[in-house]
């Protein structure tokens, strides 16, 4: 059992395909999942979301009414019920970006488990939750279900970050070099003064 960080959104690993989960992975993957669960404190995390290309997403045993504290379901198949609704969303491979987006507020979810086969419903935020884990499997983030101006905006306040931060590293280099070449002029003006 390992604990798996979120990947960020550019990261390649996002865009796999993804495969059915055989009996044999079960165990390794359902450990890997819970301890992202417990350590990122999260009620949903799919499989793909932290660099497994696997069909598997792990939920809190609150959602799916389980006597465990997690869940893992493999090979999940969702009945999408009733009109698609806006949903405000945030996404841990998207830092510093939330999205108004369109889910449906209730999905009847049916999978594999550890104990068998499970049927539950989940409801509004939760049900919103689990259909972006499910965006992962298709290889999709939050960022693919924004208009182009608004994913447009996003890339260019991250690459302006990214040069920001760039400059800022590049301006401290220039100050330690400037500081060096003070410190070395100081020390041989002190040796010219013991000479003499």
């Amino acid at each position: 059992m390992v604990y798996r960080k979120t990947l960020k959104w550019n990261n390649p690993k996002l865009k796999e395909k993804v495969s059915d989960v055989f009996f044999k992975d079960r165990k390794t993957l359902q450990g890997d999942l819970f301890d992202t669960l417990k350590i990122e404190n999260r009620k949903i995390v799919s499989a793909p979301e932290v660099g497994l290309p696997k069909k598997a997403i792990a939920i809190d045993a609150s959602l799916a009414n389980s006597k465990e504290k997690y869940v893992c379901l493999f090979n999940p198949k969702v009945l999408f019920i009733d009109q698609p609704q806006e949903f405000f969303q945030s996404c841990l491979t998207l830092p510093h970006f939330s999205a108004t987006v369109y889910r449906y507020p209730v999905i009847e979810i049916s999978s594999d488990t550890s104990d068998g086969v499970k049927i539950f419903k989940l409801f509004d935020d939760d049900a919103a939750e689990f259909q972006k884990a499910l965006d992962f499997m298709d290889g999709k983030t939050l960022l693919s279900r924004v208009s182009n101006l608004k994913k447009k905006m996003y890339l260019n306040k991250i690459s302006k970050q990214a040069l920001r931060k760039k400059k800022l590293e590049k301006s401290k280099s220039k100050d330690n070099r400037i500081k060096i070449l003070k410190k070395r002029k100081i020390n041989r003006t002190k040796r010219k003064a013991k000479k003499k």
